[in-house]
């Protein structure tokens, strides 16, 4: 029983330590987390503008606006858009997990 008991004694002494550092990083998550949301909605803006650009420079193209170098360059920032979109959703969800996270460590800490 001693044993045991010593066993978790520790045990309650690092998970103290371990909730004693989570609260001095919270501010810092906090911060990281919003600066997160943030610069996502920043590029779902900078991929729709980029999208309607690329769309206008396809129809252009379409039209025979632009000769055959021009026109791959445009299709080749298209695919980039669209392989910025995909990450875009990776990255969303990441940033919706460690928000999820957070809420659900400042229920527990009660902070």
């Amino acid at each position: 029983m001693d044993q045991i008991s010593g066993c978790l004694q520790t045990m309650h002494a690092q998970a103290m330590a371990m909730n004693s550092e989570l609260k001095t990083r919270e501010t810092q998550l906090d911060k990281l987390v919003d600066t997160a949301v943030n610069q996502n909605s920043e590029i779902k803006k900078h991929i729709k503008d980029t999208a309607s650009v690329g769309g206008r420079e396809a129809k252009r193209i379409a039209r025979g606006g632009q000769d055959k170098s021009g026109s791959e360059e445009t299709l080749s920032v298209l695919g980039e858009v669209v392989a910025g979109e995909r990450s875009l959703g990776s990255a969303s969800m990441k940033v919706a997990a460690v928000s999820s996270r957070m809420a659900a460590f400042k229920a527990m800490s009660g902070t």
